[in-house]
This record gives C-alpha cells, structure tokens and sequence, in this order.
C-alpha cells in the first residue's frame, strides 16, 4: 500500500510533456506518433496523400469581386421590387376600416374612402348653423337640416342590388319612365331626418304655424301617426348610437366657480369625407314624383303591410 502510494507521488512530481495540436495545410501536412522511426516508408506516403487529399476538399474558395458586385445587385433589385409590390398591393386602410365598420352599399365605391380627424363642437351656447346659438329656429337654419334631412332616393341597378345582397323580388322598383332601377337612399339621410323630426318636435309651437308648417309638413298627419313617427326616429336614433358605441373618451377640467368637474366635450372623432357623400346623394338623386308619388310597376310584389 505504502509502495503505491509512493508510486502516485513520484508520477505526480514527474514534469510532464504536451504537444501543441495543428490543424494540417495544403502546403505542408505533419503526423506525429509516439515513435516516428517506426514507421515504414509506405505508411508515411499513404498518409500524406491522405492528408493531401483532406486539404483539398476543404480548402476555401475566394469569389471573385465581378461575381460579388453581381450578387450585391440581383439582392438590391430583389429589395426594391419587393418594396414597391408590398406599397402596390399594401390595403387601403380607410376603404378597409369603412367596409368593417358599415353594410356594404355600392356607393362606397363612389365616395372617399378617406377619414378626417374633427374636433367637434360640444361648447354650451355655441353658435351652429344647425342649432343657431340657443336652438331658436329659423329659415337659414331650417334650409341646412333640409339639405341633409330630406331623403332623397336614388335609382340602384339590379347588379347593384345584388351585389348589396338585397332583396331582388320583394322589393320596390322604378317604372320605366324614371329609370327602371331599385328605389333607395342613403341612411344618413334618413338619420338626419329623424334628428330633425325631434328638434321640429322640440320647437312644436315654433313649426305649428302656418308660414312655417312647410319645414315640418309631417306635423299635419293624424296625431297617431305624429307621435308614432316621432318614437319611431328615437328609436332609429337609439340603435344607431347604441350600435356604434363610441369608445372615445371625455376628459374633464377643474373650471373656476364651478364646484364638480367639467366634462369637455369638444373632442377629436374620426369623420367621413361628407362633401363627397353629398356628392354621391346629388348626382343619383331619382327625378322627384309628382303629387300623387312614385307609380307602382305592374309586376311590383305587394307586401300584406309594413316590414
């Protein structure tokens, strides 16, 4: 036992000896061994040429720099292509916005598709050509809620409609004579109308005299139908909001004098282009009626009453 341990030490203490490791080159190629004098002759050849042809294989390859600047521009054109097709093809975001946000109708394909940040006009007692400065109505203010409150139809082709996926039996045409086409008209017309059949309502005494009974002719219906119009407006008005659920939110301020604080209502929405919707309403607004309104085509589907 003591032998042995003796044996370790002495080996321990022994220096010891290491070779430094190369990796073999084309020009000279080394193989050690333990005892170089015992190897043959044949064996040192086989080697070498094995080594030789180890080198070779592995041996880098410079490109030459006619074969880089070829390379550098084939990528550089492979960019720019891939650029101007992804701004080519890159989607409308606002047509796309308006398609998720809004039943299609064919006349989103005639109007501008573009959103406009506006800051509205929430300001108590602010002068508005549809409000006036305390709501009392007149003529000028009467004839802005007529440009936007009188619905207008407008005639719509049979490949319109179907492409609007409505009803193509069931519902009206025109006759012949005032085009042939699908009678209809844009909701923001009706949504006006129904905010102005309340503010009209609001202003009752105002609208139910004589010289200014034409803004309101509505008025003149039997008082059932009065007050069911005006539920029926509210009601369309209600869904409409209720349905967009604007998610924008009102800040308020700390205002002198005033105990809580003050919601400010003049905030920034996303609006639509209106001169152009307006646009569209004119220029496919159907020739008016006559008195006795639109005449019925001899196939029209007469539906038993109201949807």
């Amino acid at each position: 036992m003591v032998s042995s341990l003796r044996t370790w030490k002495d080996w321990i203490k022994r220096p010891q000896s290491y070779s430094a490791l190369t990796w073999p080159t084309p020009e000279k190629v080394q193989r050690h061994s333990d005892d170089d004098t015992s190897k043959s002759e044949s064996s040192e050849s086989g080697l070498l040429e094995d080594d030789l042809q180890f080198a070779g294989r592995y041996s880098p390859r410079r490109l030459s720099y006619p074969a880089i600047i070829l390379a550098g521009t084939a990528v550089s054109l492979i960019a720019i292509v891939a650029f101007f097709a992804g701004k080519a093809w890159q989607p409308d975001l606002d047509r796309t916005c308006m398609r998720h946000t809004s039943t299609y109708s064919t006349a989103m394909d005639e109007v501008s598709n573009k959103l406009h940040d506006t800051k509205f006009n929430g300001t108590l007692g602010l002068n508005s050509e549809f409000s006036g400065h305390w709501g009392d109505p007149n003529d000028e203010m009467d004839s802005h809620w007529y440009k936007w409150g009188f619905v207008k139809m407008a005639s719509f082709t049979p490949e319109e409609w179907k492409k609007m996926g409505k009803d193509m039996e069931g519902t009206a045409r025109f006759t012949e004579e005032y085009g042939g086409g699908y009678m209809g008209f844009l909701e923001v017309n009706h949504q006006m109308h129904c905010l102005n059949v309340i503010r009209q309502a609001y202003h009752w005494d105002y609208y139910a005299k004589p010289e200014n009974s034409r803004w309101a002719e509505w008025m003149l219906d039997r008082p059932i139908t009065v007050k069911v119009h005006i539920n029926h407006c509210f009601e369309m008005l209600r869904q409409l909001i209720m349905c967009n659920a604007d998610m924008g939110v009102i800040s308020h301020h700390w205002v002198k004098d005033i105990q809580d604080p003050y919601a400010d209502f003049n905030q920034v929405h996303k609006c639509r282009d209106l001169d152009s919707v307006e646009k569209w309403i004119n220029e496919h607004e159907a020739r008016p009626p006559p008195e006795t309104g639109y005449p019925m085509p001899a196939d029209a589907v007469v539906w038993p009453s109201p949807p």
